[in-house]
Formats: structure tokens, sequence, C-alpha cells
């Protein structure tokens, strides 16, 4: 495998991993959402975002920071209210 196509196949498990427990928790009626794979593919992608920001030392968006924004975005996505999720 090239580093593309491995690069690629990560991702891809990532958000197929997120995806389904999204579905999961939908199924369990503890989360809303109406499209996990739409909502899978924003949340890896923030998450890519951020993660590149904190590799670049972005002082405004150290660890603790990435973190609560993933995780309130996360929340949005599946409707719920943030400080379900967030510190």
């Amino acid at each position: 495998e090239s580093a593309r196509e491995l690069r690629a196949a990560m991702d891809r498990r990532f958000r197929d991993h997120v995806r389904r427990t999204i579905e999961a928790g939908v199924a369990d009626g503890t989360f809303e959402c109406s499209d996990p794979a739409s909502s899978a593919v924003r949340l890896v992608a923030l998450l890519d975002g951020l993660g590149v920001q904190g590799a670049l030392g972005d002082p405004d968006v150290p660890e603790e920071r990435m973190v609560e924004l993933w995780l309130a975005a996360a929340a949005s996505e599946v409707g719920l209210p943030p400080s379900r999720l967030v510190g």
C-alpha cells in the first residue's frame, strides 16, 4: 500500500467508527441525527483541522481547547446540549 492509500484507509475506518457510534446512539435514543454519515465526515474533518492547529502550536488552540471545541461540535451534531459532553 502506498502512503496515500494507507491514509485513506485509516480515514475511512475512523469515519466509519464515528458513524457507527452515532448510529448506535440514535438507535438507543441517546442521540438525534438524521444523517450520521455526514455528521461523521464533518466531525472527523474538524478534528483533522484542529489537530493541525495544535501541531503548529497555535496559541488559540491548546489541547484542552481543541477537545472542548470538538466535543461541543459533536454534541451539536447529535442533538445534545454541549454541557452533556463538555466540562
